[in-house]
Parts: C-alpha cells; sequence; structure tokens
C-alpha cells in the first residue's frame, strides 16, 4: 500500500561492510522486482518480435511476388492499359462504322449514277448517231461510267478499311480481355501485399506497446529510498561474553544432571537382580 516504509538493516564485521551489503540489497531487491515487474511485458514483446519479423518476410514475399508478375506481363500499371485498349476500341468501332457508312452512301451514290447512265443510254438509242446531241450523250455517258468506276474504288477502299477496323478491334477485344483477366490477378496480388502490410503495422504497434510497457515496468518510481544507508560511528556492542558464560553455566547444570542421572540408572541396574537371588533363599 501507498505509504509503506521499509527499515533495513545488516550487521557485518565493520561498519563499512555493512553499509556495502545494505547497499547491495537494496540493489538487488529492486532489481528483481523490476524484472518481476516486467516479466509479462518482456514475454509478450519477444512474442510479438517474433511475429512481427515474421510478417515482415511475408510482406517482402507478397511484394516480390507482386513485383514479379508485373515484371512477366510487362505492364507496370494494368489500369492505365486497360483505358488505352478501351480507347483504342471505340475508335476501331468509330472508324469501322463510320466505313460502313461510307459504303452504303457511295453505293447510293453508285445507283443513281447507275440509273442516270440508264437514262443517258436510252435517249442515245433514239439519236441518230450523225445527230450533234449524240455527241453530247457519248460524253455524259463516258463521265458517268468515270464517276462509277470511282465510286467503286471507293467503295472497295472503304469495305477494305472496314474489313481492316474489325479485323484490328476483334484483336484489341481479345487483349482488353486479358488485361482484364490479369487485373483480377493483380488485384488478389495487391490485396495480398496490403494484407500483410496491415498486419506487419498492427505487430509493429503492438511490439512498440509492449516495449513501452516493459520500460513502464521496470520504471518503480513510486519506490524511494527516504534515507541511504548511514555507516554507525561504533561497533554495536555485542552479548558475546554473557552468552559464552550463560552456556558454560547451562552446560555444567546439564552434565551434573546427567550425571546424577546416570548414577541413578547403575544403582538400579545392580540392586535389582541382588533381590532376585535373595528371594529364592529365602524361600528355600
Amino acid at each position: 500500500p501507498a505509504g509503506d516504509i521499509i527499515t533495513g538493516t545488516a550487521t557485518a564485521g565493520t561498519p563499512e561492510e555493512a553499509e556495502q551489503i545494505l547497499v547491495k540489497q537494496v540493489e538487488l531487491a529492486l532489481q528483481q522486482y523490476r524484472e518481476s515487474r516486467a516479466r509479462p511485458a518482456v514475454a509478450s514483446g519477444r512474442f510479438l518480435e517474433t511475429e512481427l519479423d515474421t510478417a515482415e518476410r511475408e510482406l517482402e514475399n507478397a511484394r516480390a511476388e507482386l513485383l514479379r508478375f508485373k515484371l512477366d506481363t510487362g505492364f507496370e500499371y494494368l489500369d492505365r492499359e486497360i483505358v488505352a485498349e478501351q480507347d483504342t476500341i471505340r475508335q476501331l468501332s468509330a472508324a469501322q462504322e463510320q466505313a460502313n457508312i461510307e459504303v452504303q452512301r457511295l453505293e447510293a451514290v453508285m445507283r443513281e449514277l447507275e440509273s442516270q447512265r440508264g437514262q443517258v443510254e436510252s435517249v442515245m438509242g433514239e439519236v441518230r448517231a450523225d445527230d450533234p446531241q449524240a455527241v453530247a450523250l457519248q460524253a455524259r455517258l463516258s463521265s458517268l461510267d468515270t464517276q462509277i468506276a470511282e465510286r467503286t474504288v471507293e467503295v472497295a477502299g472503304q469495305r477494305q478499311r472496314a474489313a481492316a477496323s474489325f479485323s484490328l478491334l476483334a484483336e484489341h477485344q481479345t487483349n482488353l480481355a486479358s488485361l482484364i483477366t490479369l487485373t483480377g490477378q493483380s488485384q488478389q496480388l495487391q490485396d495480398l501485399v496490403q494484407e500483410k502490410q496491415n498486419t506487419r503495422d498492427f505487430l509493429a504497434d503492438k511490439a512498440r506497446e509492449a516495449r513501452l510497457k516493459q520500460s513502464q515496468s521496470e520504471n518503480v518510481g513510486y519506490l524511494q529510498i527516504i534515507q541511504p544507508p548511514t555507516t554507525p560511528q561504533s561497533r554495536i556492542s555485542t552479548r558475546t561474553l554473557q552468552i559464552a558464560l550463560l552456556g558454560g553455566g547451562l552446560s555444567l547444570v546439564v552434565g551434573g544432571l546427567l550425571a546424577f542421572l546416570l548414577e541413578f540408572i547403575e544403582q538400579t541396574v545392580r540392586t535389582v537382580p541382588r533381590r532376585q537371588r535373595e528371594r529364592p533363599r529365602e524361600q528355600a
């Protein structure tokens, strides 16, 4: 309880030795008390330090696994790669759609040109060859043939563009699917790293708490030495002589009693056989 005072004394051959013994005993007592108080915190700290070492190794292994995955795949940031693939797919889809629209427009133009060509041919069938209008109609027919040929080439180009876009689109869609699969694996590795990091940080905090508790347990500041040991100015009087005289007197008394007791026993032992011999004579 608070307020208790313990007073210690020591006896030795000289006052200086008594002082040294008392100081050493106090130091040993305080040290043992510190160790006793800190023992649970020390055991907990050792356990936590062991677990912390294991957690740090597991964290390094998880980080190494994630780095190996990035090196094997060649992608540092998969989310950026996915965004790039998505942008490319959108552009290819737009190009394919634009090419298909252009093909439809050109085919409509070709149908119109074919219709006009048919009309010109119909008119030419009604005009004589030497008619001046026939020359103009022939020129118009040639122009229409040229336009139809140009549109045919353009249609073929647009269809080729649409086919190329479709092929690239399928390729990038496959790449996107692969990236999404890799993203799942990468996320698992990242989650594992984060989990190991959280475990390591938790154990590190607990280890610091254990060290703090150990330090607090070893601090016995509430135990104070009120007065340091003082060396007596003179030797402590002893009763060695009185004890020796008393012991000698007691020894003499005890010795006398033992001698008297032994003498009494001896006489008793001698008397009993004599009486036993005398009794048979009297009976005779």
